[in-house]
């Protein structure tokens, strides 16, 4: 089954958000409670994802609270539905064992069968994401030397300015056109993966430097880096967090 999704008001400026209910269990299934919220009212983390291998799905449920401007009854509906294994390996890794984690997502925020939604919420996205008191970027589940090459990426932050991650780039994060563009790069041409292989490969001729060549270059082989809207999402971000 899937969500049956209720109207959002644009005029507010109106977003779903994730309400991902905790668990003592990391295996257990997954909960989580969809409500509205206007954004400038909303709190909450902005997940930035691959969204993976549309065939491999996993199970969750889903509350869907509707209450205040569209009712003046608290209602909720409940549904089962599926989402992607890479969302719901992010979503498992953030579920807390005593509170709920609010976040967005846009395949759960964002009613996928709906085209004239999607375009709105698009025009949004630079305003969700800038909105969100943290942007959590999931690399996909932990692998071989992976912990080690997410340290890295802390000291590359500090490199970043050298390869032109500047306040030029996000002065142009504002405009709603950037976020239809075919090719995740800045106005000088620099590419956020190019950016990392450039870091990567000071260290990998010789095996020895700042930053663990071999790890770094496994992590940066993952889906996430090759999205069109990774430099967006990342320098809209308030805080960033790498996680997988």
């Amino acid at each position: 089954m899937s969500i049956v999704c209720r109207p959002l008001d644009n005029s507010r400026e109106e977003i779903r958000l994730l309400d991902l209910l905790p668990s003592l269990e990391q295996g257990s299934p997954l909960r989580c409670r969809v409500r509205h919220s206007t954004i400038k009212d909303a709190e909450y983390h902005a997940l930035s994802y691959a969204w993976g291998d549309p065939t491999d799905r996993e199970d969750i449920e889903v509350e869907y609270e509707l209450s205040g401007h569209f009712s003046n009854n608290h209602t909720t509906d409940v549904f089962g539905t599926t989402v992607g294994a890479n969302l719901a390996s992010a979503l498992r890794h953030l579920r807390d064992k005593d509170l709920v984690f609010t976040l967005w997502a846009d395949a759960i925020c964002i009613d996928q069968g709906n085209n004239d939604e999607k375009s709105v919420q698009v025009q949004l996205m630079a305003k969700i994401y800038k909105t969100a008191s943290q942007v959590i970027v999931w690399l996909g589940p932990a692998g071989e030397g992976s912990d080690e090459a997410i340290d890295a990426l802390a000291e590359i932050g500090r490199e970043a300015e050298r390869f032109h991650f500047d306040d030029t780039i996000f002065s142009k994060m504002s405009d709603p056109s950037i976020w239809e563009v075919d090719d995740p790069v800045d106005d000088r041409g620099v590419s956020i993966k190019s950016f990392l292989d450039k870091i990567s490969g000071q260290s990998s001729e010789s095996g020895q430097g700042i930053f663990p060549s071999v790890e770094l270059e496994a992590l940066t082989k993952r889906p996430w880096w090759s999205r069109v809207w990774v430099l967006q999402e990342m320098l809209l971000a308030s805080t960033v967090t790498f996680a997988c």
